[in-house]
């Protein structure tokens, strides 16, 4: 389907099995709204659309897929995806959705926003790959609404530098760490860019130390996450006392 420019709207409301649908339609630009509730399997959907533009509709369903897997690698002029909506994912990572496992050349580094990433049942989820740059979106920008709420372990912050904002629902119970680049030696280079945290609930350790630029009402949105612990149920949060403290009154900082 080399040719193929554009679709017409289709009814996929009983479609389970979506894998290949549009593999190697390098001349797709847009991709009309699907309803993919019932999907199974979205392996390769849309691999290699090398001149997809648009995904519409304000989100994208992986329906009862546990593991998407290269859904949209290979196209690289996408620039922007709706909600990614996984709500019976196991594990999630977006390099995967967004790249192949064996071809780091198929990973869609033009991303630059995606609409959020909704996962309640995934115990591992990552956007990025910390410690390979290969794998990593460095043109993200924004990502919306996060739910990572049955995710353990540690949760990266993507988009390096590029990242201002992030918006959490539902509870944290993993490590949030926004990982600092070092620069020279041991001496770790602070994020300049990242202002804005919205979170509802936290339920694990957290070292904010390196977030430097956070807003004052970022900080009291992570102070009030805190309120909602059950009680007896004690959790450390690590401020940095240069960049945040001076921030908070003196009743703000009793409660941190």
């Amino acid at each position: 389907c080399t040719s193929l420019v554009t679709i017409p709207e289709l009814n996929t409301t009983n479609g389970t099995d979506f894998s290949y649908m549009f593999y190697n339609c390098s001349s797709l630009v847009t991709i009309p709204e699907l309803n993919t509730t019932n999907g199974t399997n979205f392996n390769y959907m849309f691999y290699n659309c090398s001149s997809l533009v648009t995904v519409q509709g304000e989100e994208f369903n992986f329906g009862k897929d546990t593991s998407p897997s290269s859904v949209f690698a290979g196209c690289r002029k996408l620039k922007q995806l709706p909600v990614l909506n996984c709500p019976n994912a196991t594990s999630i990572n977006t390099s995967m959705i967004l790249g192949s496992y064996n071809d780091n050349s198929k990973i869609v580094y033009s991303l630059e926003s995606i609409g959020g990433l909704l996962s309640p049942k995934a115990t591992s989820v990552q956007i990025t790959e910390p410690y390979d740059s290969s794998k990593q979106f460095l043109n993200l920008k924004s990502v919306g609404i996060l739910d990572i709420s049955s995710a353990t372990g540690t949760f990266y912050i993507p988009g390096k530098d590029r990242m201002t904002s992030l918006k959490f629902v539902g509870s944290v119970n993993c490590k949030l760490e926004y990982y600092p680049t070092y620069s020279s030696g041991s001496t770790p280079t602070y994020r300049n860019n990242f202002r804005d945290l919205e979170i509802e609930s936290i339920n694990y350790d957290q070292n904010f130390s390196y977030w430097k630029c956070l807003t004052k009402q970022s900080l009291l949105n992570i102070l009030n996450a805190l309120v909602q612990l059950e009680e007896g149920v004690t959790k450390t949060l690590t401020l940095n006392g240069n960049y945040h403290m001076s921030k908070l009154t003196d009743e703000e900082k009793a409660i941190a």
